[in-house]
Parts: structure tokens; sequence; C-alpha cells
């Protein structure tokens, strides 16, 4: 399994979960649990944690290996990201909705 945290992340009806297919497998996109705190973060022009993302890699005998597979698989988790909601690394910009 590798995961990720996900900032300034706001999708509209803000869903508990998401599943993105990419050809390595399907990412699971879901809302932490201090997800109050990070929407407040963000109202206050900072950044903050809104979803962890996660794939079900195998970490078996070639583990490293397998993460790299699939994060180039997918096309790198910044273009799965930006497929889901129009995501931008924080620092790129303002906090928006989308």
């Amino acid at each position: 399994m590798i995961g990720f945290r996900v900032v300034n992340l706001l999708i509209p009806e803000e869903p508990q979960t998401l599943y993105v297919r990419t050809p390595s497998g399907t990412w699971e996109l879901e809302k932490v649990h201090d997800y109050a705190n990070g929407i407040r973060a963000i109202q206050n022009s900072q950044c903050g944690i809104t979803y962890s993302i996660e794939h079900p890699v195998s970490l078996g005998t070639d583990g490293a290996a397998a993460c790299d597979e699939a994060i180039d698989r997918s096309s790198g988790t910044r273009r799965i990201l930006a497929a889901v909601a129009g995501w931008r690394p924080c620092s790129a910009a303002a906090p928006r909705t989308v």
C-alpha cells in the first residue's frame, strides 16, 4: 500500500470516498478524519489536509519497484488528482473550490 496526503482539495458535495481507475489499478481518495480543520486552514489562506489517496500496490519482494511502477503507470499522482477535481499544489495558487 502506498499513500499520500492531499492539501487544499475541495470537491463539490464533499464525498467521503472517490475511486480513480488507472492502468496500475484503482486509487482510493478518502476524506481525512480531521477534514473540518483542513477546511478552516484553507479559509484562513493556509494549506489544509483534506483528503488522502492510497493505492493497494504490493510491497512484497520488489516493494520500491512496485511503488514506482504504480506511480509511473498512473501518470503521476499530481495527474491523478488533477483528473479528480482540478487540484493544484498548495504553493501554486490560492485555494479554490472546483
